[in-house]
């Protein structure tokens, strides 16, 4: 029983997605001294220009106090500033600085250049079809109510 749970769709995503997390966090704290986690808000901050420090525990799912922790640090290394809505003094309106956008620059590369020596290992025909799937579970999880 056990070897069948193990060789599942389900385990054997949860292994590549640890893997592919295991080495983000050492790629990204090696060279650019940031945590993946960090690095996913900068992105997401880099992809939603108006986010507010909710809209990234929601896109994140990650709680507001840990989104809020991570944003400090962010804006006090010269990554991240933070303007307090007009509308809603009670929001704060997350943008990426000269600094910030630099950083992400280098993170997608070094992401990036990981990732292509890691899919290396399907064929060409292999990654179209694993790519349509995964594009195709990223809708659904998308819909999906939280």
């Amino acid at each position: 029983m056990k070897n069948e749970f193990c060789s599942s769709t389900g385990f054997l995503i949860h292994e590549v997605v640890a893997f592919m997390d295991n080495q983000a966090q050492k790629i990204l704290q090696t060279k650019l001294d940031i945590s993946y986690f960090q690095f996913l808000i900068l992105c997401m901050v880099d992809s939603n220009p108006e986010a507010t420090q909710k809209d990234l525990s929601v896109m994140l799912k990650y709680t507001e106090a840990a989104v809020s922790k991570q944003v400090e640090i962010l804006r006090k290394s010269g990554f991240l500033d933070i303007q307090v809505d007009k509308n809603n003094r009670r929001q704060h309106i997350l943008r990426l600085t000269d600094l910030g956008t630099q950083i992400v620059q280098k993170a997608y590369k070094l992401l990036n250049d990981a990732g292509s020596v890691f899919f290396q290992t399907l064929e060409k025909a292999e990654q179209k079809v694993f790519n349509k799937s995964l594009l195709k579970l990223s809708k659904f999880i998308q819909s999906y109510p939280n």
